[in-house]
């Protein structure tokens, strides 16, 4: 039981706060809209098959009581995840801004919560303390069913797959959650990895500061690829099919066989890369710390165009058919033609843009420092 070493205890009713309020649904259907997870999927590919507006109009605008990491937001009908800096998770309505429900921890909260069907699942970064707290929230019952406590800081993105859920600790800890709070398999990869990993049906795929790519049977955690590609990676990873893309701390963007680990191809974008790359059929999208945004062609590795957005890029590209979303730290939403890579439209904020932004129901919606979430509509519908 070599597990419980790694849990300082198991609580199954954990208190909230005063100033929490419970979020509670009178019912989950499956076949509603959802983003569940950050880059809505496993593989985490930024695509919304649709052509739209560049043009975009403020709905509301309402706010949060700590700022966000580089994450992002999920949403389920019509309410609003997000979570922040100050521990907390707030839900809002879709179509008003108003708050619907608040839980509150003492921590921070690094990275996106995900829908596990009807439960909210997220890890608090306990303040203080060298240990995290996994929740598992029912929304049905309006509280919490299981908590874990697990040692280290988590602020690398979950990953939710066939009903459980896998997460990566800051130091190399990787652990299968199941609904039920239970632990089914461990693994201590002894380094440090501060990357988002992704997965298909099968395996977990994960990269290391010291720049290897490890890929992990779903099932058992088993190591069926290590291998030593780079100097290192901060990028998180996107798959599809057959590859996975993803960008190293000397600048150097790939292509990697999912199979062997073998480089297909690499590029030069002569800066740093932390951000998650996004992609379609035919192009790869990655930005760098210089405020580059490349277009690469997936099956040569060619550059299409180069955005300079002047603003340092560690979020992860919105992708439609004809336009890119992508946010940078110069406080700018930046509107792009797919196509060129000319700059269409621009919306500027009072502080840092800090969030990907997502699709959801015919609306853009983004969070900046401060607190703030931004709700955007289309001018105008596209066929």
């Amino acid at each position: 039981m070599g597990f419980l070493k790694n849990i300082l205890f198991i609580i199954i009713a954990f208190t909230f706060l005063s100033c929490s309020k419970a979020i509670v649904f009178q019912k989950y259907e499956k076949e509603k809209d959802a983003i569940k997870m950050f880059g809505n999927y496993s593989e985490r590919n930024f695509y919304e098959k649709i052509t739209i507006d560049e043009f975009l109009n403020e709905v509301w605008n309402s706010g949060t009581h700590g700022s966000y990491s580089n994450t992002s937001f999920i949403a389920y009908d019509t309410t609003l995840f997000v979570s922040d800096l100050s521990g907390r998770i707030t839900s809002f309505s879709i179509f008003s801004g108003e708050e619907t429900g608040e839980l509150k921890y003492n921590g921070e909260i690094e990275q996106t919560a995900v829908l596990n069907n009807s439960q909210l699942v997220f890890i608090v970064n306990n303040e203080k303390e060298k240990f995290s707290t996994l929740v598992i929230y029912d929304l049905l019952k309006g509280d919490e069913t299981f908590t874990l406590i697990l040692k280290g800081k988590f602020n690398n993105e979950i990953v939710v797959k066939n009903e459980f859920v896998f997460l990566v600790s800051d130091f190399g800890k990787i652990f299968k959650i199941s609904k039920y709070g239970q632990i089914e398999w461990e693994l201590d990869l002894d380094t440090e990895i501060h990357s988002n990993p992704a997965a298909d049906d099968k395996f977990l795929y994960l990269a290391t500061l010291d720049g290897k790519i490890i890929k992990l049977n779903l099932k058992d955690g088993a190591k069926r690829l290590e291998t030593k590609i780079s100097d290192g990676f901060q990028s998180g990873i996107s798959i599809d099919d057959k590859f996975a893309y993803l960008g190293s701390i000397d600048g150097i963007f790939f292509k990697i066989s999912k199979n062997n680990g073998d480089i297909l191809w690499e590029f030069d974008t002569m800066t740093k890369i932390v951000q998650t790359p996004g992609y379609d059929e035919e192009n790869i999208f990655v930005g760098n710390l210089n405020g580059d945004l490349f277009a690469l062609d997936k099956q040569t590795g060619q550059e299409k165009w180069c955005y300079q957005s002047r603003g340092l890029i560690n979020t992860s590209p919105l992708i439609f058919e004809n336009i890119i979303f992508q946010t940078n730290l110069l406080k700018t939403l930046d509107i792009i033609d797919k196509k060129n890579g000319e700059l269409l439209n621009q919306i500027e904020y009072d502080s840092r843009c800090r969030t990907s932004p997502i699709y959801f129901r015919n609306r853009i919606f983004i969070g900046v420092d401060k607190g703030e979430v931004f709700c955007y509509s289309f001018e105008k519908k596209l066929d």
